[in-house]
């Protein structure tokens, strides 16, 4: 395999020990490291795919800690390897998402398991990056301006268009609640449109807006509200075309 896994362990015999297994089993283990000050020179020459990290090491970080210097530079994964059960050592390992963890001493099998999961996961989570990735990108060739409600009417996806449009920043808009926008556009019109008992899915209407920069226009609405296998309402998609003329003459805002 042209897998390159960094094993960081400070017990000698069981950092060799997991060496000769992972290589029976097909993988390049060019390098084992003691603490996490060298393991961050490592991975930063090696760049290895994987990481076998104990959480206990020598040196003034832990396992932990370096963990996340290493996904905050490199975004490399991570498995634990840990000799103990430690209620605060396991939370904050969570908190770094690590692909999986091994209590040691630990069986073949279940190391094999472990970093075979950790790749197919790993290699999962990079298609659907990439997979979102050109999905954004689709929405940001799209003429109109599209936003996304969840079923508490809270965004949860919005492109460049709806950015240009509104005046205000992705940061400002995702995970807000329409409500908390009410003095831009007309909150009480668009939840008339999204009737959650109703066979109908699409609505198209107009509505007057305020762009965070005080311009005043006009959009087209069109909706098309998500429902599960059930029929139970999860959210809307909206799409809205700018109506204003390009002379900059808009229509007086009527919220």
């Amino acid at each position: 395999m042209d897998a390159k896994i960094l094993i960081v362990e400070d017990e000698g015999l069981v950092a060799y020990y997991i060496r000769k297994v992972l290589e029976s089993l097909g993988y390049n283990t060019p390098a084992i490291v003691a603490t996490g000050e060298e393991a961050l020179a490592v991975v930063e020459t090696m760049r290895p795919d994987l990481v076998l990290m104990d959480i206990l090491l020598g040196g003034d970080m832990d396992g932990i800690e370096t963990a996340e210097r290493i996904q905050a530079k490199y975004n490399t994964p991570i498995i634990y390897l840990t000799g103990y059960d430690d209620k605060l050592s396991t939370e904050r390992a969570q908190m770094t998402q690590p692909l999986g963890c091994i209590l040691k001493p630990f069986r073949i099998n279940e190391l094999r398991i472990t970093v075979e999961m950790a790749f197919y996961r790993g290699r999962m989570e990079k298609a659907l990056r990439e997979s979102e990735s050109r999905f954004r990108s689709v929405l940001d060739l799209m003429s109109e301006a599209l936003v996304v409600l969840d079923k508490s009417h809270t965004i949860t996806m919005l492109n460049e268009q709806f950015v240009q449009l509104s005046g205000f920043g992705k940061d400002e808009l995702i995970g807000k609640n329409l409500r908390d926008l009410s003095g831009y556009w007309d909150c009480d019109l668009i939840s008339k449109h999204i009737m959650n008992g109703s066979p109908e899915t699409r609505r198209r209407y107009e509505m007057d807006c305020r762009s965070k920069t005080g311009r005043n226009f006009r959009v087209l609405v069109s909706s098309k509200i998500m429902r599960d296998n059930e029929g139970e309402y999860q959210g809307v998609i909206k799409l809205l075309l700018d109506l204003t003329e390009p002379s900059g003459a808009t229509p007086e805002n009527t919220l």
